[in-house]
Order: structure tokens, then sequence, then C-alpha cells
């Protein structure tokens, strides 16, 4: 399955595709573990608002050798889709929720404020106008497509200190801190979406040896490709940047983190 093959398909299609995935796409924590077998490098991409040009380019990496790698999704998938892009929103959310179906176990769509606009409304929401131009007005369509996008995690961290979320961290944390997660009430759910990441020192997440290597800052470092994407690293053990070749739209943040 291709986000063009999708592009093309007429409401029929659509309305079968997303019963396909329906049985596929799982529910999954709000916080979840990132331990897939026999994965040592993970990348990640975030912000890609109906651009499926971009997430195509960033899938490709994962889809050479995806008994080997895992790929996450960062949020805000729809919405504000580039004019190239037809039908950004839908095509975009269905061809990673298709990719996710096929291997549930690597790839993981965490969700952004966009994903939770039937909860906590955001401007603009594209996505049901999207729908309705391309396949025709059919809101119980649209539910079912943010039914499933729905069902990702808020966040997710990897045992070699790696915390990935669209927006930040909680700013109560207990201990274990990961049971800060459990309950998803509101104040929870709208730092994880909306909050933007600050210094923040998180007893129990990094392991020893990524301790020695981090530092505090107020976001990781980051450096420019040719192309002008936007290239972040995370202070975690192994964590490598995507060489210039990997580079698409820019605007796109995306990283490659060893576990």
């Amino acid at each position: 399955m291709t986000p063009e093959i999708i592009e093309g398909m007429d409401s029929t299609g659509i309305d079968a595709l997303l019963g396909q995935l329906d049985p596929r796409i799982s529910l999954e924590p709000t916080l979840l573990h990132l331990a897939p077998r026999d994965t040592r490098r993970l990348a990640a991409i975030g912000d890609t608002h109906g651009d499926w040009r971009s997430t195509k380019a960033a899938l490709a990496w994962f889809l050479e050798a995806p008994d080997e790698r895992a790929f996450v999704g960062l949020g805000d998938y729809v919405d504000r889709a580039p004019a190239d892009c037809p039908a950004g929103s839908a095509v975009n959310a269905l061809y990673l929720l298709s990719v996710k179906a096929a291997h549930p176990e690597r790839v993981v769509l965490i969700r952004g404020n966009h994903e939770a606009a039937r909860r906590i409304p955001v401007v603009p929401h594209d996505l049901p106008r999207e729908m309705d131009e391309k396949w025709g007005p059919d809101r119980h369509r649209y539910s079912r497509l943010m039914g499933l996008l729905e069902r990702g995690p808020l966040a997710a961290y990897t045992s070699s200190g790696v915390y990935l979320a669209h927006g930040g961290f909680p700013s109560r944390l207990l201990s274990p801190w990961t049971d800060r997660f459990s309950g998803g009430d509101e104040t929870l759910f709208v730092e994880l979406l909306w909050r933007r990441i600050a210094a923040t020192h998180v007893p129990g997440l990094l392991p020893r040896s990524a301790k020695r290597n981090s530092r505090r800052s107020s976001g990781p470092p980051a450096s420019t490709c040719s192309s002008g994407a936007t290239i972040r690293a995370w202070p975690a053990s192994r964590c490598t940047t995507i060489p210039a070749s990997r580079c698409i739209r820019p605007g796109r943040t995306s990283a490659m983190v060893g576990f």
C-alpha cells in the first residue's frame, strides 16, 4: 500500500481499507515502552501535517529492513497539508496506519494535538473537509479514521533513556516517573500534547551510561542538511542523526536513535 494508491481510491475502497485496519490497530497505553525484538535503531518524524510525500520518504528507511528497525511518528499527521499532497491529511494518516497494521510491534504512532481534535479542538482542523471533498460527505468515515488515530499512545520511551512525545513531560512527576502516566487525566493530556519541553530532569529515565553522556538543555542539539530539514538527536546513548540524503521537506523534524 502506497499513499498514491490510497489517494486514487474511491469512497468504497476507503471504507474497505478502514474496515481492514480496524481489527489490526490495537489500543495502546498512554505511555508505551519501546522494546521491539532484535531492533538496534529507531527513526522518528513529527509534524508531517498531511505531507505524505515526506512520510513516504521517512518510512523508506524503515521499510528497507523492517525486521531490524523501528519507526515512531511524533504526532500531528493531519491538517495544514501542502498543496502538492492531494487529500493530504487523510492519505497521510491512512498510509501511516497501513504500515502500522503491517508491522504493529515496530511502528508506533504517538498522538499529537491534531489527533486529539475531538477532545480538545484545534484550528485549523482540515481533515473532515478534505475527506468530504475527496470521497463525499460522511461523518462516520471521519469518525472511523479519527478513532484509529486515537488508539496511539501519548508518549513512549526506550530502555536507553529516549523519551518521545509530541509535547512535553508531565509537570508533576511521581516515583517511579512512569506512574504519572496512569489514569489519563485532563492535565496530563494537555501537557503531553501541547506543552513545550523545557530543561527537565526525569529521575530514573536515563540509564547510568546515558546520564554520563547527556547534557541538560532547553532542547536537543540540531543540525541542518542542505535541503533545509532540521535534524535533531536526543541526548541518550548511541544517538545518531539521519544522513543528509534522508532529508526531505524543510520543517519536518526527524532523528535516528540507537537502542
